[in-house]
């Protein structure tokens, strides 16, 4: 490849006594320079060799602290993912493991809080299945967009693990009755259907 003189000459820009002008002065400056690294004295060239050997090695400190740190972040991901992914595993065998089979054909409605927002989702169950589920017996739990029902106790442990996994538990209502509460004659029906 020719070089940039070579170029510049081809392209009529420069002329031979341009080019070998820029080369002289080139020539003098690195003869200048090695003279004054010549001219210092040995001392002074063995100071500068170890104040650049000393940047070098710290510069080499700094790649390796940055690299470490890098590794130790990522090292903190893969063990946050892995534990996520333990988490998920276990929730999913509670589920298989103690889901209640769902049959019938009377419609029971639920909130459901997604990202997208809430909706009323409605799953059919038997009547028995109804008032458990009604009465905090039974829980309805979402892996993905099925809902499969467990035991009260299985939900409590699931929420240890992942709150969002539970879409619905009532708690038993084991408050007393207030005396003076004017609807207190007035019970809500089984049948009730929203």
């Amino acid at each position: 490849m020719p070089s940039l003189a070579d170029q510049l000459l081809k392209a009529g820009i420069a002329d031979k006594k341009q080019v070998k002008k820029a080369q002289t002065a080139k020539r003098r400056e690195a003869a200048e320079q090695n003279a004054s690294t010549k001219q210092l004295g040995k001392k002074a060239r063995r100071k500068l060799q170890e104040e650049q050997a000393a940047a070098k090695r710290a510069e080499e400190q700094r790649v390796l602290n940055e690299k470490a740190d890098r590794d130790r972040e990522l090292n903190r991901q893969k063990n946050e993912a892995a534990q996520a992914k333990a988490l998920r595993a276990q929730i999913k065998q509670l589920v298989d493991m103690n889901t209640v089979k769902r049959e019938g054909d009377v419609a029971y409605r639920f909130g459901h809080e997604t990202e997208a927002g809430a909706k009323t989702e409605t799953i059919y169950v038997n009547e028995r299945l109804k008032q458990q589920l009604s009465k905090g017996q039974l829980a309805i739990v979402s892996l993905g967009e099925n809902y499969q029902l467990v035991p009260a106790g299985v939900a409590d442990r699931i929420k240890t693990r992942d709150q969002q996994v539970v879409v619905s538990q009532h708690t038993a209502d084991t408050s007393e009755l207030d005396e003076n509460d004017p609807y207190a004659d007035y019970q809500i029906p089984d049948d009730f259907d929203w």
